[in-house]
């Protein structure tokens, strides 16, 4: 077989034909978008590494740690536990549960005394204002009044007054007398609306039951206190008295029962 050598002319003739004809080929190919590198180097530089984030979010992190580390701190302190339990709270009545003492004060700064009315001591709650009617004190009042079914003989009520509290809620005082006795009370039962608040202070304490839900027994002797017209009344009270609430037409009642019953009568 005989090879043909082209002459060096030839061959740069050859080449040039060939790179002309591959640079007109390759305007007609459709390349893939050249990724902007650039951009995206930037951007990750500007975006916090892991370790950083970390970094970052250490301190944060160590200062909520300490902050439980000293409300802890603060429950466990005497004074501050003291301050913290000094009441128990059921429905609308609360019962302060130990009278404030000089070591049990936390050192913050003293409030700026404000004056208050002189307190009207209640010797009898018959000496109360705003006596009406039973039918009348439903109308007045937001909750369905109900009435003891025991003892048997009870029926209704002898004395029914209603208390405007706190400007925002209301009791109903349901008094029934000792026979032949209309100034000796044999059954007080106040029913009252969830924003009518009273408290009590000193009396002993014990945990008990009414239709399941958690009620509480006291005994006096021990001051209830309330506020209503802007004056503030307290009542001595020298006996039993069961606290409970029931949910009633979809508000939370709270009812307190005073009267000579022992706990399982009441």
């Amino acid at each position: 077989m005989k090879r043909w050598q082209n002459s060096p002319t030839e061959a740069r003739q050859i080449d040039a034909a060939w790179a002309e004809t591959m640079a007109r080929r390759a305007t007609d190919l459709a390349y893939p978008p050249t990724p902007d590198i650039a951009a995206a180097v930037a951007r990750q530089l500007e975006q916090p590494s892991t370790r950083q984030k970390h970094a970052v979010l250490r301190p944060v992190w160590a200062g909520l740690l300490a902050l439980v580390i000293i409300l802890a701190g603060l429950l466990l302190a005497p004074p501050i536990r003291a301050v913290i339990l000094t009441f128990l709270q059921i429905g609308a009545v609360r019962i302060e549960l130990a009278e404030p003492t000089a070591t049990a004060q936390p050192s913050f700064s003293t409030p700026t005394p404000r004056l208050t009315a002189t307190p009207q001591f209640l010797s009898s709650w018959l000496d109360l204002n705003g006596e009406v009617s039973l039918a009348e004190a439903r109308t007045q009042l937001s909750i369905p009044l109900r009435l003891p079914a025991y003892p048997a003989d009870l029926g209704d009520p002898d004395r029914v007054f209603v208390q405007k509290v706190g400007g925002t809620g209301s009791f109903a005082l349901l008094i029934w007398l000792e026979s032949g006795q209309r100034e000796q009370p044999r059954l007080t039962l106040m029913e009252m609306e969830p924003n009518a608040f009273v408290s009590k202070g000193g009396a002993q304490i014990a945990e008990t039951t009414v239709h399941g839900q958690r009620a509480l027994w006291t005994t006096g002797p021990y001051g209830l206190i309330y506020r209503s017209s802007g004056t503030q009344f307290v009542r001595l009270i020298d006996g039993h008295v069961l606290i409970w609430t029931e949910q009633v037409a979809g508000q939370e009642v709270t009812y307190r029962l005073e009267s000579g019953l022992s706990m399982a009568e009441a």
